[in-house]
Parts: structure tokens; sequence; C-alpha cells
């Protein structure tokens, strides 16, 4: 099972020519734009944030679609879409941290930090027909938190950590760095290059297909389970079935890591990244 490219190569490319757009804002700027003939208004903002540092985007109905930036600057651009007297009650806000910079949502009857805003209850119980959707350029070895509630993440071609979740969307990560990914409803595709022996990785779903993507030289010992699906792996595996549950697990290469992908209903696999 492999990810299909062109489903969403246009953002990808809207990703590449939006460092034009957004040149001359300065360190930590942002603006705002208007375009009335599509009822959208725009959010940009342009910062420093060191390797080895996080950014975090967090957003409740929209997507969340990210890239390596072409320089060593980090880029976010979010579009917001919905009726106007409402689209204008919600805020993006940039919060620095002591790791980097949160930047998130706000929405109406949003009152919580822009920290723990995706975690929050009053978040989630926000109801807005609103979208916006972030575009996010992630310099080199910069870590990337993205957040959405209901809205696809998206995240190519990145070197640092990656820590992706959506509810109800699909969830891709690719990143040379370790990452986890989870969603609820909607598949999982994740391509990671680098993990630790000390850490645990998950990539999770409930209604939905896992695939996870390993390059060779990286030692990890990974699990696989569903409950309603099929289990297909490219690593050699010990597999252990029982009534409406499947389970398998491999050592690939030296072991170390501990690594899983899970859903509930929906196949999962384990495959070795091409090109790698």
């Amino acid at each position: 099972m492999t990810r299909p490219p062109d489903r969403i190569a246009g953002r990808f490319a809207f990703l590449a020519a939006m460092g034009l757009t957004l040149t001359g804002l300065g360190i930590g700027r942002d603006g705002w734009a208007a375009d009335s003939a599509k009822g959208e208004r725009t959010w940009n903002w342009v910062g420093d944030v060191a390797v080895g540092r996080t950014v975090e985007i967090n957003g409740i109905n929209g997507a969340v679609v990210a890239a390596r930036a072409a320089g060593d600057r980090l880029e976010v651009l979010a579009s917001i879409t919905g009726r106007k007297t409402a689209a204008d009650d919600v805020r993006i806000v940039a919060v620095p941290t002591a790791d980097g910079v949160t930047i998130c949502a706000i929405y109406p009857g949003c009152d919580s930090p822009c920290e723990h805003l995706a975690a929050s209850p009053g978040h989630r119980k926000t109801v807005s027909d609103v979208k916006v959707e972030f575009h996010v350029n992630v310099p080199a070895g910069v870590n990337l938190v993205a957040n959405t509630i209901n809205g696809d993440v998206h995240v190519r071609g990145l070197t640092g950590g990656v820590r992706a979740r959506t509810v109800n969307g699909e969830c891709e990560i690719e990143t040379a760095g370790r990452g986890e990914a989870s969603t609820v409803n909607g598949s999982v595709f994740a391509t990671i290059g680098h993990a630790d022996a000390s850490d645990t990785l998950a990539f999770k779903s409930v209604n939905g297909s896992v695939t996870l993507s390993l390059p060779a030289g990286l030692d990890a010992d990974v699990e696989g389970s569903t409950v309603n699906g099929a289990i297909q792996s490219d690593f050699p595996a010990t597999a252990a079935g029982q009534w409406h549950h499947f389970y398998t697990s491999a050592t690939v290469e030296h072991g170390g890591a501990h690594l899983s992908a899970s859903t509930v209903n929906g196949s999962v696999r384990l495959q070795r990244a091409s090109g790698r």
C-alpha cells in the first residue's frame, strides 16, 4: 500500500511558491490580507526558529500542510474561509515558547491559552463553519507538532521530529527524523528516518488503515495490530491471531526503538521505505 502523491500535489506546489508571498515580513512578524473575490482572509507569519526547537500548529476546522522550507526561516500562511461575520471573529495568534513558537486558530468561545488549546475540552466544543487551513514551511532540523480536529494533516520532506494528530481526517507524515501520527476517522501514512533506542513511537487510527515505512539501517522493534482487518509486513515477523484480533511483531535490523502501528477497523502495513 503506497500513498498516492497526486491528491495533494497542488498544496505542496503552493508551499513551494509561498516564500515569495511572505518575503520581507521580518523576524517574528505577522500580517493580514483579504481577498473579497474568494471570500477569504489570509494571515502570515515569518520568523526564526533554531535547529532543534519546535513549531506547534493548533487548528480546529481545516487541514495542516507542511513541507521543508527552502531557507532557514519558518513561514506560516493561514487561509480563513467561511461566512464573513463568523470568519472575522476567528483570530490567529503566534505565541513564543521556551522551545520555539506555537501558532493557533482561536475561535469565539475559546479562552484557553494557545499552548494548551488543542487538548482543552472547551476547544473541542467549539462549533463553527469557519475553516482555517495552515500551510507551513519548516526549516531543516526544526521539529513540528501539527494538530487539528476536522481536517487532514500532510507533512512531507522534513528533517526534524514530527508529531501529527487529527480526529476526522487523514494523517500523513514524512521525515528524516523521528515521528508519530494519529487519527480517529481516517488513514495514517507515516515514513520516518530515525528513532533512538529509547523511543516509543505510535502510529494509530480507529477507523482507517495504517501504513508505516521504515528505512534500511533503522534499528527497531515493531508491532502491528488490528481488530477488523489484515496485516502485511516486509519484515520477518511472527504472527498470532485470535478471534477478531490480529497482531504481529518484528525485529528490524538489531532492534531498539519501540514502534507500534495499530487500528481497530482497517489494515496495517509495515514496509521498507522506497529509495532509502
